[in-house]
């Protein structure tokens, strides 16, 4: 196991999974978004991957994924960047700033 000394600042902000949910939410606000359709349009999950199956039966590191996009739009609607309103049975998540 290797010990990390640093690592260029530019490839942390390129994996922060919060920057990529709110660049694309800014970037497209005509739409709102799942948290099911920012995994499949910002990070390239197979949509047969997650439809109409349960977490245990997700691929390893997608329930992972969706909980860390859950987590970013809940900050992201705390400090006033996004709303959010139920539509059907899912959440759907928009830009407004």
């Amino acid at each position: 196991m290797a010990i990390k000394i640093k690592i260029p600042i530019q490839n942390i902000e390129k994996e922060d999974v919060c920057s990529k949910v709110e660049e694309t939410l800014k970037k497209d606000k005509r739409n709102a978004y799942t948290i099911a359709g920012l995994m499949v349009d910002v990070f390239n999950v197979k949509k047969e991957d997650i439809d109409n199956k349960s977490f245990s039966s997700w691929k390893k590191g997608l329930p992972t994924l969706y909980s860390r996009i859950g987590n970013c739009l809940r900050k992201l609607e705390k400090i006033g960047k996004i709303k959010s309103r139920k539509h059907g049975k899912a959440f759907v998540y928009w830009y407004i700033e």
